[in-house]
Parts: C-alpha cells; sequence; structure tokens
C-alpha cells in the first residue's frame, strides 16, 4: 500500500472512531436522568413523590397522564397524595390536585425524553425513574409508593 493510501486508511479509521465516541456520548446524554431532585423544589422533602416530564402535543405523555387520572380517580377523594405529584412542563389535562411545575424545571434537569417520570425519595434522591409512557396498573404501583406504602420495583 503506497503513502497516500496509509494516511487516508488512517484518516478514514480516525474520522469512524471519533464518529462512533460521539455517537456515544450522544446517546448517553438522551437517555442519562436525573438521579436526584433538588430540595428547593420539593415543598415537602420529608415524603415521597413523583415527578413527570411532558411536553405539549406529546401523544405519550397524553396517555402516560390519562393513565394517571384513572389511578388516582380509583383512589377516590381526599387522597393527600395529590400534592405530592408534580408535573413538569406544558401538559394538557391533569388530575385536580396534581401540581403543575414550569416546563424550565425540565430543561434545568436536563431530561429529554418525554414522557420521563421519577418516583422520589423523602430527601430528593431517585428511587425509580421511567421513560416512556405507563398504564394505570404501573401508576397504581407509583401511588402506593408516593403514599409511602410500597416500594415499586
Amino acid at each position: 500500500m503506497s503513502l497516500v493510501g496509509r494516511i487516508l486508511t488512517l484518516v478514514l479509521a480516525t474520522t469512524l472512531v471519533a464518529g462512533a465516541v460521539a455517537y456515544g456520548r450522544a446517546l448517553a446524554s438522551r437517555r442519562a436522568l436525573p438521579t436526584a431532585i433538588p430540595a428547593a423544589w420539593a415543598p415537602d422533602a420529608t415524603a415521597p413523590s413523583a415527578w413527570i416530564f411532558v411536553r405539549r402535543g406529546c401523544a405519550h405523555c397524553d396517555a402516560h397522564l390519562a393513565a394517571l387520572a384513572r389511578a388516582t380517580e380509583r383512589r377516590g377523594p381526599g387522597r393527600q397524595i395529590l400534592g405530592r405529584i408534580h408535573v413538569v412542563g406544558d401538559a394538557g389535562r391533569v388530575p385536580a390536585g396534581v401540581r403543575r411545575e414550569p416546563d424550565r424545571l425540565r430543561r434545568e434537569l436536563g431530561v429529554r425524553t418525554t414522557p420521563t417520570t421519577l418516583l422520589v425519595e423523602p430527601g430528593g434522591r431517585v428511587h425509580r425513574a421511567w421513560s416512556g409512557a405507563r398504564g394505570a396498573p404501573a401508576w397504581e404501583q407509583a401511588l402506593d409508593f408516593v403514599e409511602g406504602r410500597e416500594v415499586t420495583r
């Protein structure tokens, strides 16, 4: 192989490796989820909470929130946990009593995939994270966690 051929092969190999590394980093950053919620954001840092990150026009977000609404309706009125459920971003319908938070919080935490749900322990550490929509049965377990009755798996 000539010197020019060797140089071109080296350049091509370097470019491929650099591209693969950049792609891996971009993929990881899209999937990286927060490990904690800042304490200043939680009005009651002594209780578990759920943080749901959504965007307007996201059909999966709408389905996710509809499943949450069905799960909360099954629990009946008078549940105090709704104030510990935070919907971050521009969403359509959310159950009455759920806290709405500005979309800037989603950007500040670097959450890019919606819907993303974080089940947060007292003190702010993320116990479990969901990417994508879930149905009412999953929300039933999550609501048990927020009530402090059961740890979800």
